[in-house]
């Protein structure tokens, strides 16, 4: 959610800058000399012993008046929250963020140790295969990208988004590391991410180590079609992912934004045929990793492709998002999205959300809606052009609050350009302009009721 608390307080992104719990974190290395160097850059990047790496406790800023880091004020809705963030300085948000980078490091080397060790040892049958199946697969992706908000935030974080987040720097959007592991009976998936995405989208979860997982899971087999997965799983919910570079536009129209990127918990998919496949789930709740409450979450996907051309999904949600000590929130989402794909130069896709629940200051109901259209065509093999328009009413503040009279009623429009020098990467240049019923654009000139964006990116998967 998003709040603004007077006149002179700016409004503030739904997902905050949260203060982080404590952690440790060990481990014990015996690795042979062909890896010696990297160990040496591991030990003396963290000035740790060889024989036993131990990261101590690491803290980050706490929440106290007239400190150096943060000042909020707090009303907690599960994992919907509005607050008024009163002062916060860059010198706290760059010891947040150095240390996020310091243990992603110190992970993500252990993982590129563990899968390139699992990976060498796949050898050769002895009885007759040519080469071995390798399960293990690494993988990865970088967006970065420069912002340009016309609003001019005064604290350069961007309203209303986790996407290109930061106003008028260069910075890494997202940055991600993935190890998958497959065989015909078993699977999982571990990836580790950070970039200021993750600063926007993560910062209710309380624990930082979590934080740095995008994808945690581990699934199998149950019949033919039909895996169970648990973990932490990518969302069923929407047409636009959380990777640029898998979508027509660089960023995320205000429905993907204000609906889940992640979940956790347990999800059953099964393909009753080759046109269609179902999806089961129960989930701690509404994007979060950590539970909020002791009741769990529905879920639930369908989507049917009649031809290679068309694709139709419809998926739900049903849950409490109120804390267990007060009266629940039940939240019932409905999304539903269609694709069509016309020739190898130009596609069409559309959808439209409609979502219900109490209001968090009673008991009566209130609901939202959004809509987008989005096309794409590509003018040649390395150049496409891009175009989304859309709307989003949440007049009762269920999801973004502004405290404003008609709440968040704001309609917005994009153009994309793409050059791809290589098949993965993109140099994208997007203008996207916005228009909302009340003013809730709050930057170093006052508050306007529209907004200006100019963002260019280099995105690149491997």
């Amino acid at each position: 959610m998003y709040s603004a608390a007077g006149a002179s307080l700016l409004l503030v992104p739904s997902r905050p800058h949260h203060t982080f719990s404590k952690y440790s974190f060990s481990a014990k290395h015996g690795l042979n000399c062909a890896r010696y160097k990297l160990i040496l850059l591991f030990v003396s990047t963290f000035k740790l012993a060889a024989v036993k790496v131990r990261v101590g406790q690491g803290t980050s800023c706490k929440l106290a008046p007239a400190t150096t880091c943060f000042n909020y004020t707090w009303v907690w809705y599960s994992s919907t929250k509005t607050y008024t963030k009163a002062a916060a300085t860059q010198a706290a948000a760059s010891t947040r963020t150095f240390t996020q980078m310091k243990y992603l490091f110190a992970i993500l080397l252990a993982l590129y140790l563990l899968v390139t060790f699992a990976a060498s040892a796949q050898t050769a049958d002895s009885l007759g295969m040519e080469e071995a199946e390798k399960p293990f697969k690494l993988s990865g992706g970088v967006d970065v990208y420069y912002a340009y908000d016309f609003s001019k935030p005064v604290d350069k974080d961007r309203l209303y988004t986790t996407q290109a987040f930061r106003h008028n720097e260069f910075n890494l959007n997202w940055g991600f590391l993935q190890a998958d592991y497959a065989t015909d009976k078993v699977r999982a998936t571990l990836a580790l991410h950070t970039g200021t995405y993750v600063q926007a989208n993560y910062a209710a979860e309380p624990n930082e180590l979590t934080q740095l997982i995008a994808q945690a899971n581990a699934g199998v087999k149950l019949a033919e079609g039909v895996w169970l997965d648990m973990g932490i799983l990518p969302s069923h919910i929407g047409y636009e992912s959380t990777f640029s570079l898998n979508n027509e536009i660089y960023t995320r129209a205000l429905m993907a934004e204000n609906s889940p990127y992640f979940e956790t918990g347990a999800q059953l998919t099964a393909e009753v045929s080759d046109k269609v496949t179902m999806k089961f789930l129960v989930l701690n709740g509404w994007q979060n990793i950590q539970e909020t409450n002791d009741a769990k979450s529905l879920g639930f996907g369908i989507s049917y492709t009649p031809t290679d051309q068309l694709t139709l999904s419809y998926n739900n949600y049903y849950g409490n998002e109120a804390p267990d000590e007060t009266d629940s929130k039940r939240r019932y989402f409905h999304n539903f999205y269609a694709a069509y794909t016309f020739s190898d130069r130009f596609n069409l896709a559309g959808s439209v959300d409609y979502g219900r629940q109490e209001l968090w200051d009673s008991r009566e109901q209130g609901s939202w809606y959004a809509g987008m259209v989005l096309a794409r065509y590509r003018l040649s093999e390395k150049f496409a052009l891009a175009g989304r328009v859309e709307h989003y009413n949440d007049e009762d503040q269920i999801i973004i609050s502004t405290q404003s009279p008609n709440g968040f009623q704001t309609s917005s429009a994009s153009l994309n350009f793409d050059y791809a020098p290589a098949p993965n990467f993109l140099w994208r240049v997007e203008a996207r302009g916005y228009d909302s019923k009340d003013r809730i654009f709050a930057g170093d000139e006052g508050i306007k009721d529209n907004n200006l964006l100019l963002v260019t990116s280099f995105a690149l998967k491997f």
